[in-house]
């Protein structure tokens, strides 16, 4: 039996052994299991079972089963089913082979990763945490333990316990779509049923989060107002990833490990690593503002900005706005007719196309 109280062997649902837990927080356990259907390798996280009779506990991990049952992009890790095991919640998800960038920035990126590489792994990130604002979902404790390296070069989002809805007042702004199933609840409430839910119809919880949630953020990564209590919106997963960013790069946190309020307060300002371009360096050190106002307001446009040259920055955003209002941005001049005929060759390249040049990251739609 491990240290949580769920012996190995147990079925789940029917369907998921239980095997030996790999990680663990002050929520939830982490397991390796089985798929008895075909025996591919799934990762259970179940709720702790001292939480069990916390109401809050069990809102907290229904409304984390929410957002991450809602946004089914390549960049977060897949959710393949949720249910209960006895009286604790569980989400069986993607088994990832690889390691976290937290790891990663203790061992082989000691010292700064190549600037390549940073900027691939920042940009698949990136995209996803925009994929996740665009539906009205703000991740509100980016930080590397959060970002995982997968062994075929591919990068997962994981971890939205402390997720937030974008507020329609929000300070930090950005553009977003509409929240898709928000009239469904998270079956996880008292009317659950204590089977498997593989339903994937329902959408964002309505809840945008407690301040349980909010007290769930990382100090070394978070924005200066959400420090002094704000609200989460998009600039501050921008803040959070610049942050990571920087230290990617450089080996060593922005600020040298003060917190971002305090960072404010003394007038503390990043020196430029070397090993950056300097077309991504004002991109960068925009996201460090720690001015709010003066971040980039979209991460679409951060991820954008940290390419190395203005064109190819100008290229990656443009692929991702409607063509009628990217007439109106670059206007009619030589570079714009440029920009044009390459972006109606992206687009027209077609799902499969773009899937194998960047198989992580396939154009919205």
């Amino acid at each position: 039996m491990n240290d949580d109280g769920l012996p190995g062997g147990t079925l789940c649902a029917g369907r998921y052994v239980v095997g030996k837990a790999v990680a663990a927080g002050g929520l939830s356990t982490v397991y390796r299991a089985t798929d008895d259907r075909d025996g591919r390798p799934v990762a259970l996280k179940v709720l702790r079972r001292s939480l069990a009779g916390d109401p809050d506990a069990v809102a907290s991990f229904a409304r984390e089963a929410d957002h991450a049952w809602a946004l089914r992009h390549p960049g977060f890790v897949e959710v393949l089913a949720r249910g209960w095991i006895g009286d604790r919640p569980f989400l069986a998800l993607e088994f990832l082979e690889g390691e976290s960038l937290a790891a990663a920035l203790s061992g082989r990126y000691a010292g700064g990763a190549p600037w390549p590489e940073a900027r691939r792994i920042l940009r698949r990130a990136g995209t996803a945490v925009a994929h996740a604002h665009a539906l009205g979902l703000v991740h509100a404790d980016l930080k590397p333990g959060n970002i995982f390296l997968l062994e075929d070069g591919g990068v997962r989002i994981l971890d939205l316990g402390a997720a937030q809805l974008i507020d329609d007042d929000s300070h930090s702004g950005g553009d977003r779509q509409s929240r898709p199933g928000r009239d469904r609840g998270s079956g996880f409430g008292p009317d659950r049923d204590p089977g498997l839910d593989t339903d994937r119809s329902s959408g964002l919880d309505t809840d945008g989060g407690s301040d349980g949630a909010r007290a769930a953020l990382t100090p070394a990564y978070a924005s200066p107002e959400m420090l002094l209590g704000a609200r989460a919106g998009p600039r501050d997963d921008v803040f959070s990833l610049a942050v990571i960013g920087y230290e990617l790069v450089s080996g060593r946190h922005p600020f040298d490990g003060v917190r971002a309020d305090r960072a404010r307060a003394l007038g503390l300002r990043p020196e430029r690593p070397t090993r950056i371009p300097e077309q991504a360096w004002r991109t960068l050190r925009r996201g460090l503002d720690l001015r709010v106002e003066r971040r980039p307001a979209a991460m679409a446009g951060f991820v954008a900005g940290l390419s190395s040259s203005f064109l190819t920055a100008l290229l990656e955003t443009a692929v991702m706005v409607p063509a009628a209002r990217l007439a109106r941005i670059i206007g009619e001049t030589p570079l714009a007719g440029e920009v044009r005929r390459t972006v109606r060759g992206r687009r027209s390249a077609g799902p499969h196309e773009e899937r194998s040049r960047d198989r992580e990251f396939p154009p919205p739609g």
